[in-house]
């Protein structure tokens, strides 16, 4: 995804306001690495990641993510790291309108192509 979108509603639950900084942190830096890589908010085997991988990956040390866990902003399920709030909707959302609009593109091209109004300027 391009973006990610931080509503009031989620930073007013009561472990993002008990949560200490560093974990505040860590866990705006794993949903900006989540959102990048557009997989909802999982990051799969991320158990055994070394840490020059979450340093590369995420901009994160494994300390860091440790302290979101215990801040309750981040979980282990099984080796996957689970991103807490991660907006899977919105991602999924996002993912829908740009197959949209590629499938847009390609019907206009085809289109254009098929009427022979093909502009070579283009």
């Amino acid at each position: 995804m391009l973006g990610l979108l931080v509503t009031h509603t989620i930073m007013e639950e009561e472990r993002f306001i008990l949560a200490p900084p560093q974990a505040l942190a860590a866990w705006l830096r794993l949903s900006v690495c989540c959102a990048r890589r557009e997989n909802g908010g999982k990051l799969v085997g991320a158990q055994a990641f070394p840490p020059i991988l979450w340093a590369r990956m995420c901009g994160l040390r494994r300390e860091d993510v440790d302290a979101a866990i215990l801040g309750q902003l981040a979980y282990w399920a099984g080796e996957d790291l689970d991103v807490y709030g991660y907006d899977r909707t919105r991602e999924s959302d996002y993912k829908s309108k740009r197959e949209a609009g590629k499938a847009r593109v390609k019907r206009y091209r085809e289109k254009r192509d098929h009427d022979g109004t093909d502009d070579a300027s283009n």
